[in-house]
C-alpha cells in the first residue's frame, strides 16, 4: 500500500492533537516564505509524496517510519524521525527532498502530536539542523547553498522559531541574513522582502524596540503598497500596528 502526503495527513488529522494552533508565532505574524510570491513560486519545493521513498527499496527508516504510520502511531512515528534526523537527511539525499519532508509531514505532525511548548523547541531543532545541512552539503558540492530555494525558505522559518522561543536577537540576526540574500536573489521589489521585513518588525516588537519596530513596519507598508499588496494580511496588520 503507498500511502501519498495527502493521505498521510489524513490519517493525522484524525487523531486529537494539542498542538494545532501553534502556526504563527505572534497574531498577525506571517510564516514570511511559507506563501510563495510570483519570484520565488517556480522555485519553491512541492509537498512530498510518502510513495517516492517507500517505493524505494534502498531506504531502511522510512520503512519503519511507514508501518508505524499504518497501525496507527504517528506520534511515535514523529519521535522515530526526531531521534534519527541525520539518518533521515541521509536516506532523503537531496536537500529538496529533505526540505519537502520536513515541511509537508513532519511540522503538520508536531503541530499535532506536541504540546506548545516541545513544539517550539522541535521546530527550532529542525529548522537549525536543516539550515547546517544545506549549507553543508552544497557547499561540499560546489552549488551556491545561500540561494537555493530550499535554505532561503529555512532561514524564514529559523528566524521565527528563534522568536517563538524570545530569543529574539537571534531571530533579528536571522531575518537581516534573510534580507541580505532575498536582496542579492530577487532585489528589494518582492513580497518575499516585504514579509520578511514585517516579520522582523514583528520581533523587534516583541522585544520591546518600539521605535525601531515602527520604522519597519513604515519600510515594509511603502513595499507592500510599491508592489500592490494592500489587500494582503500583512499590509492590514502594518497598517494596524502603525496606528496604535
Amino acid at each position: 500500500i503507498r500511502y501519498p502526503l495527502a493521505i498521510l495527513l489524513l490519517l493525522l488529522s484524525a487523531c486529537s492533537g494539542k498542538g494545532r494552533n501553534e502556526n504563527q508565532p505572534y497574531p498577525g505574524t506571517s510564516d514570511s516564505l511559507y506563501s510563495a510570491s510570483a519570484e520565488s513560486e517556480a522555485n519553491r519545493p512541492q509537498p512530498m509524496e510518502l510513495d517516492e521513498l517507500e517505493s524505494d527499496q534502498t531506504k531502511t527508516l522510512f520503512p519503519q517510519f511507514m508501518k508505524l504510520v499504518k497501525e496507527n502511531r504517528s506520534g511515535e512515528a514523529l519521535d522515530f524521525y526526531l531521534h534519527n534526523q541525520e539518518g533521515f537527511a541521509n536516506e532523503l539525499e537531496s536537500c529538496e527532498k529533505i526540505y519537502r519532508f520536513s515541511d509537508g509531514v513532519i511540522i503538520p505532525m508536531i503541530n499535532i502530536y506536541k504540546d506548545s511548548v516541545e513544539a517550539k523547541r522541535e521546530l527550532l531543532r529542525i529548522h537549525s539542523f536543516n539550515s547546517k545541512y544545506f549549507e553543508s552539503v552544497n557547499q561540499m558540492r560546489g552549488d551556491d547553498s545561500e540561494t537555493s530555494a530550499e535554505y532561503l525558505q529555512t532561514l524564514g522559518l529559523l528566524a521565527i522559531s528563534y522568536a517563538r522561543l524570545n530569543e529574539f536577537d537571534q531571530g533579528l540576526k536571522i531575518s537581516d541574513k534573510l534580507l541580505k540574500l532575498l536582496e542579492k536573489v530577487y532585489g528589494r521589489n518582492c513580497s518575499d522582502y516585504a514579509n520578511t521585513l514585517f516579520n522582523r518588525a514583528n520581533i523587534l516588537a516583541m522585544s520591546g524596540k518600539m521605535v525601531e519596530a515602527r520604522h519597519t513596519y513604515l519600510d515594509a507598508k511603502e513595499l507592500y503598497e510599491k508592489l500592490g499588496m494592500q489587500d494582503s494580511g500583512e499590509y492590514l496588520a502594518t497598517i494596524s500596528r502603525l496606528s496604535k
